[in-house]
């Protein structure tokens, strides 16, 4: 059947991994929980791994201070990693993000997703983007549905179209379960 996975969660240990997956030190591996849509129109959770191969390469992480953004990268450096770029519109975020990861492979990127000049800009000579930026919290995108729309709507598809200008070889972009089951504005 059809499988849409949301939900991305990055492994951080490879241990963790099936002896079938990739567990080679420079493969970033991601869980990806989902649903599958099967016969007679019933679903069921599903799960796969995504293996994303970042020896050498530069990486472009929207949302990059974010709880999931964080994490991607504190786990990405000890991946053998050529470059990190944290794009987030939060300078108080990014300060404080520098004061506490000292590598430096990181770079910091102010800019927003909603803008296409700076994402194109932004995605020069970058490899491969994790597209972790989002208004996440229900409450807040159905007090302000246009602002939820301009984010994650048009600054996903702004993502699509610099990656495609600037030559990334690879865009992994986060969800939601919300988005593969929408109940409300932010599905």
């Amino acid at each position: 059947g059809n499988q849409l996975f949301t939900k991305p969660t990055l492994i951080v240990n490879p241990n963790e991994i099936n002896s079938e997956y990739r567990k080679e030190e420079y493969v970033a591996n991601f869980l990806l929980f989902g649903i599958e849509e099967i016969g007679g129109g019933g679903r069921t959770d599903s799960m796969m791994i995504a293996s994303v191969n970042i020896k050498d390469k530069t990486i472009l992480v929207t949302g990059g201070t974010g709880s999931f953004g964080k994490k991607f990268i504190r786990e990405a450096l000890t991946l053998h990693v050529k470059k990190i770029i944290v794009f987030s519109r939060d300078e108080l975020k990014q300060y404080e993000m520098k004061q506490e990861f000292t590598d430096s492979r990181l770079r910091f990127f102010i800019g927003d997703v909603r803008d296409a000049d700076r994402l194109h800009r932004a995605f020069d000579g970058v490899d491969i983007v994790i597209h972790a930026a989002a208004m996440k919290h229900v409450d807040a995108c159905e007090y302000n549905p246009s602002e939820a729309v301009k984010t994650n709507i048009h600054g996903a598809q702004n993502i699509i179209e610099a990656a495609i200008d600037r030559g990334v070889e690879k865009v992994i972009a986060l969800s939601t379960d919300k988005a593969c089951a929408p109940v409300n504005l932010y599905g």
